[in-house]
């Protein structure tokens, strides 16, 4: 704007706000719950590119999500552009949310905010937690149904990504070996790391897989049973070679175990007792009962066996 004065004198003003520009301070970084490097900067110019100083700005954050507050913990400041028409933010600190967000500043009389683009990047690795995969049984020499999957987060849950996780199985025993011999992945975005496919040994029972990152004390934990296979064998294990007087019972039970094709016992299988006709040197199994499951031993148990009153030796299958 052009006046003159009394005494003649012309003074050029400068003219309203037109823009306000974001000058420094975007894009940036800062890990949750610390503070920025660089404190924003907003750059106020009138129409013919002025700059505009004592010019109220107003620095605005978001209130949810991903975030940061202003000293004092404010999500909204005011400050007023020096000589230069700079406007210059407090410190500004990160909240324990990770995440891309944006401040805009803003000045009366001016559409278009400036736009700081900002990022929350999540702390160090503090937990790692089992999120598919356990428990879970397979047969053994076969691979498990479902691949082991752990979230890796920060001390505030945030999920880290590019973190390497590497898992144990055990050594000796009931055991497996992943696919390719590959016991480490990377997490993604969603600070998720999936294990190759795991495939049992040929060794029953149950035991843990665990998964581990630098840094993090306590371990995830994926408790597995390797299921024996089907039954291929049959032997006996307590009650051969005995005898009984004629019409009293033999003093051991029948025993029978049962086996896979690995030598893992069998447990839950029927075994049926088979004695020769009473018309004969035989006998009879209390109430009756000739047919019974394997415990978890895989061992059958055939009910007391009674001598019936013709003498002489026999088999029972």
């Amino acid at each position: 704007a052009l006046a003159q004065t009394s005494s003649g004198v012309l003074t050029v003003t400068v003219g309203t706000a037109t823009s306000i520009v974001a000058s420094s301070g975007t894009p940036q970084s800062a890990q949750v719950n610390t503070s920025f490097a660089t404190v924003f900067q907003a750059t106020v110019r009138d129409a013919a590119g002025n700059l505009v100083g004592g010019a109220s700005v107003t620095f605005t954050a978001p209130t949810t999500g991903a975030r940061g507050t202003f000293a004092g913990g404010l999500s909204t400041i005011n400050v007023t552009t020096d000589a230069n028409g700079v406007a210059r933010a407090t410190a500004f600190t990160a909240n324990t949310i990770a995440g891309s967000y944006s401040v805009t500043a803003t000045v009366t009389g001016v559409g278009t905010p400036a736009t700081f683009a900002l990022t929350n990047t999540p702390g160090p690795a503090r937990q790692i937690s089992a999120t598919a995969g356990t428990p879970q049984s397979t047969q053994i020499s076969t691979a498990f149904p479902t691949r082991f999957q752990v979230t890796v987060r920060d001390t505030f849950g945030n999920p880290l990504s590019g973190v390497v996780v590497r898992f144990t199985r055990p050594a000796s025993g009931p055991s497996g070996t992943f696919l390719g011999d590959v016991d480490s992945a990377v997490t993604n975005s969603s600070g998720v790391a999936t294990a190759e496919a795991f495939v049992a040994n040929i060794i029953a029972g149950t035991y843990n897989v665990t998964a581990t990152v630098s840094g993090v004390v306590t371990p995830a934990i994926f408790v597995l049973t390797n299921t024996p296979g089907p039954p291929s064998q049959i032997v006996a294990t307590a009650g051969n070679q005995q005898t009984a007087q004629v019409g009293t019972a033999f003093a051991t039970n029948l025993k029978a175990t049962v086996k896979d094709g690995a030598n893992n016992p069998v447990p839950g299988v029927l075994v049926t007792f088979t004695k020769p006709p009473l018309t004969s040197a035989s006998g009879t199994f209390a109430g009756g009962i000739d047919t019974v499951r394997t415990d978890s031993n895989g061992v059958a148990t055939a009910p007391t066996f009674t001598a019936n009153l013709i003498a002489g030796s026999y088999n029972v299958n």
